[in-house]
């Protein structure tokens, strides 16, 4: 079964999003394909485009100010807790390690030492 196959076996509503939001793999913002952006709830063909135009990402704030220019801060936050720019971890600042899906203060601290 492929992700769209599963999405259309999800009910529309609040508990999609929820749903996806507590299971959701994030994509990496270089190598996802457009299509498979829809999947993000609320993102749509022109928003899917828009996140693979910008390509490459070097950051995640790359993304934020690009992206920014089409949603507001809180839509761009929310979008965030389903992609992911990869960084080096020799080379990156601790914010954008800090942008890592599941990266908190106290692991960013870690990688840094």
């Amino acid at each position: 079964m492929s992700l769209n196959d599963l999405d259309t076996l999800i009910v529309e509503g609040e508990d999609r999003n929820s749903l996806y939001h507590a299971i959701f793999v994030p994509f990496n913002l270089n190598t996802t394909p457009e299509d498979d952006f829809k999947m993000i709830p609320e993102v749509g063909d022109r928003m899917a485009h828009e996140f693979e135009e910008y390509r490459p990402y070097t950051s995640i704030k790359q993304f934020r100010r690009e992206i920014g220019k089409y949603v507001d801060d809180a839509e761009v936050s929310r979008y965030e807790n389903y992609v992911f720019v990869p960084v080096e971890l020799n080379t990156a600042s601790e914010e954008d390690i800090k942008a890592l899906p599941g990266v908190g203060n106290r692991m960013a601290h870690e990688f840094e030492e």
